[in-house]
């Protein structure tokens, strides 16, 4: 087989070479535009995602604030009293050697499962109120990762120790706010 065989293909090839180049740019622009409207998708669900964790983790901002009435702020003062029962008793069953690691486990998931943990900052609240319950809730958050990857209980009274020390201060600035006490959490917050 000679060359000259190819010469009537090569000729008709010559011929139709503009239109091959042109449809090849519009296949590739197709191919361009498809990618464009793909990566837009992604990065529009990657900035949800992402504002998404924002709001998870910015927790001062995941209440919303509404004005605290006196049977708000009892029913808010007992569930914190509850909740620091609770963990008083998951405190004790870790440090118990006679007790089963079961029941502790038990106790503690009551305690991040605990339905009251969330509720309404004040309208007044201020910065170590949305601090201090920022922190109660950030504690409730890792008791459950250290739950899920069944940490020591070291790790777990060491989180427990604090979400009652939290409970505590929320509780005693809660206290303050309903008696009127803001002017002097205000003072303490300059200092």
């Amino acid at each position: 087989m000679t060359l000259a065989v190819l010469d009537p293909w090569i000729a008709l090839a010559k011929e139709w070479q503009l239109l091959l180049a042109g449809l090849l740019a519009v296949v590739a622009s197709i191919i361009l535009a498809m990618a464009i409207v793909k990566a837009a998708k992604i990065r529009e669900a990657r900035s949800n995602a992402k504002v998404e964790k924002l709001d998870v983790q910015d927790l001062r901002r995941s209440v919303p604030s509404s004005s605290m009435d006196t049977e708000t702020f009892e029913s808010i003062n007992g569930n914190l009293e509850n909740l620091r029962s609770l963990l008083r008793s998951a405190l004790s069953s870790l440090s118990s050697t006679d007790v089963n690691d079961e029941i502790a486990r038990a106790l503690c998931t009551r305690i991040v499962a605990f339905q009251w943990k969330y509720f309404p900052l004040p309208d007044h609240a201020d910065r170590r109120l949305r601090e201090t319950y920022a922190t109660y809730l950030n504690q409730f958050e890792l008791l459950r990762m250290v739950l899920s990857k069944e940490a020591s209980p070291s790790e777990a009274s060491a989180i427990l120790i604090q979400l009652n020390a939290n409970a505590r201060t929320l509780s005693e600035i809660l206290k303050r706010i309903a008696s009127g006490g803001s002017e002097t959490l205000a003072r303490q917050n300059k200092n």
